[in-house]
C-alpha cells in the first residue's frame, strides 16, 4: 500500500490523498468540507449534506440519479455531517468496483468523479437557488431527524452532557443546530451557506484504489480551482479543565438510566498510549471496566468509551438502574485508581496490545476503511498509517499507561434519569 499528500492550492486548503493498492476490489473518493462551527448557520451547513447527496444538474431527480449508481456497478454514495472538534465536517462518499472488473472498460474512477463532483459544483437549482419543493422535503428530514435523537438514548445523553463539557467554546454547539432554527431555512439562506463552503472550507480529497490517473488529476484540479482562503488550522484546540466536577441530570421517561462521565487529559499524551489505556481500562471485554463494573458487580447494562483527541477530551458512558448509580461511579473511580498505581498487570496490557494490532491490521484490507483512517488523521492533523500506529502502541511502557492514567481529571458527570 502507497501512500501520497499534496496540495492542490498554493495556499495549502485543498490537499489530495492518493491510496494505491493492487489488491483492492473497489475504489472510491472521500470529499471532505471542513469549516468551523457556527452556532448561526449550523443548520443551514448541515442541510447541504441532504439536499446534495442525492442529484444534480445531469440527473436532477432520485430516480434518475440512483439508475446511474446502478450502471455504474451499483456505486453507492452517501454525504452526511461530522464533528470534529471545533469544527464540522460535510463529507461525501462514492464507491464502486475496481477498474479491473469494468466489463466493458469503462473508466470507473472518472465516472465516479463526474458523478459525486456533479453533486458538489452542479447541483439542481431552480431559479439561482434550491429547488423549492425538494428544499422543503429535505427540510422536513432534517427536522425529523433532529427531533428523533431523542429516541438514541446514549446520543441523546451525550448531547445533554455536551454543552456543559464544553461549556463556552464551539464544540459545546449541536452540530445540526435546533429544529426550530432548521424550521426558519429558505432556499436562499442554504444556498448562501452551500457558496460559502465551496469558497472558503479547508476541503480533504482521499482516493482510493489502484492510483490516480492523470486524467482524473486533471479533473479533480479543475474543479477544485480556486482562490485560497484564509487557511483554516485543525491544531488541538484542548478543552479546559473545570476547577470543580459539573453534576447535572435530566429526566426522561426511561426505564434504564444513562449516566456519562467527561475526564480531560492534563498535558499532552501520545495517542497510541491513550489506545493502549482505552483497550485496557473500558472497550475490551477484558478490560478493567467490563470485568468489574459490568460483570463481577453488575452495576450496568454496558460501559463504553470515546474520546475527541483535538479537544484532550475522555467520555464513559454507561447505561444502569437508577439505584446502581452511585455505586457505578465509585467503581469506575476506583479502577481509575488500579490504573493510576500500576496494579495491573502484564497480561492485560500485551492483550490490550494485540487487540490493537489485529484492528490496525484489519484497516489495511479494505480501501474504505483506510480512507476512514486518514479522514480521522487529517481531522487531528495528523498524518501517519495503521502500521506507524502499531510501531508507537508496541513501545508503551507501563509507566506511560500510569502516567496517562494519572493525567486524567473528572470533569462532567452528567445523568439522564426516568421519571418517578
Amino acid at each position: 500500500m502507497v501512500k501520497e499528500r499534496y496540495y492542490l492550492d498554493d495556499g495549502e486548503t485543498i490537499a489530495l490523498n492518493v491510496i494505491s493498492d493492487d489488491k483492492f476490489k473497489l475504489c472510491g473518493f472521500r470529499f471532505v468540507f471542513l469549516q468551523e462551527m457556527d452556532g448561526q448557520t449550523a443548520a443551514a451547513d448541515s442541510l447541504l449534506a441532504y439536499l446534495l447527496e442525492d442529484t444534480n444538474e445531469d440527473y436532477p431527480d432520485l430516480t434518475s440519479f440512483n439508475s446511474r449508481l446502478a450502471e455504474l456497478y451499483g456505486a453507492e454514495m452517501n454525504c452526511s455531517n461530522l464533528r470534529a472538534g471545533d469544527h464540522r465536517a460535510l463529507t461525501f462518499s462514492i464507491w464502486s468496483i475496481a477498474q479491473k472488473y469494468a466489463l466493458d472498460g469503462e473508466d470507473i474512477p472518472m465516472e465516479l468523479l463526474k458523478l459525486v463532483c456533479g453533486c458538489i459544483f452542479r447541483p439542481a437549482l431552480e431559479d439561482g437557488v434550491f429547488p423549492k419543493k425538494r428544499f422543503d422535503l429535505k427540510k422536513n428530514e432534517m427536522i425529523d431527524d433532529i427531533n428523533a435523537e431523542i429516541n438514541d438514548k446514549r446520543g441523546y445523553l451525550i448531547s445533554l452532557a455536551r454543552p456543559h463539557i464544553y461549556e463556552g467554546e464551539l464544540s459545546a454547539l449541536p452540530l445540526k443546530g435546533t429544529a426550530e432554527d432548521a424550521a426558519k431555512l429558505t432556499p436562499e439562506t442554504v444556498y448562501a451557506a452551500y457558496r460559502k463552503m465551496l469558497t472558503s472550507a479547508r476541503i480533504e480529497i482521499f482516493c482510493a484504489g489502484k492510483g490516480l490517473s492523470d486524467e482524473c488529476l486533471a479533473y479533480l484540479r479543475r474543479c477544485f480551482d480556486r482562490t485560497s482562503p484564509e487557511k483554516i488550522s485543525v491544531l488541538p484546540s484542548p478543552s479546559p479543565i473545570k476547577d470543580k466536577v459539573y453534576e447535572g441530570s435530566a429526566e426522561l421517561d426511561i426505564t434504564q438510566c444513562k449516566m456519562a462521565m467527561a475526564f480531560k487529559y492534563e498535558g499532552e499524551t501520545d495517542n497510541a498510549v491513550k489506545r493502549v489505556f482505552n483497550t485496557m481500562f473500558c472497550t475490551a471485554p477484558f478490560s478493567l471496566l467490563f470485568k468489574n463494573v459490568r460483570e463481577k458487580l453488575s452495576l450496568c447494562y454496558y460501559c463504553s468509551a470515546s474520546s475527541d483527541p483535538s479537544k484532550n477530551t475522555y467520555l464513559i458512558d454507561s447505561g444502569l438502574e437508577a439505584e446502581n448509580i452511585d455505586a457505578a461511579r465509585e467503581e469506575i473511580m476506583k479502577q481509575l485508581d488500579v490504573m493510576k498505581s500500576g496494579a495491573f498487570s502484564d497480561e492485560l496490557m500485551e492483550q490490550a496490545k494485540l487487540m490493537i494490532d489485529t484492528a490496525l491490521k484489519s484497516t489495511s484490507d479494505f480501501p474504505t476503511s483506510l480512507v476512514y483512517w486518514y479522514t480521522d488523521r487529517a481531522l487531528e492533523g495528523k498524518d501517519y498509517s495503521p502500521a506507524d500506529m502499531m510501531a508507537r502502541v508496541k513501545d508503551v511502557t507501563r509507566e506511560d499507561i500510569i502516567a496517562c492514567a494519572n493525567s486524567l481529571r473528572l470533569d462532567t458527570v452528567f445523568i439522564l434519569r426516568g421519571r418517578h
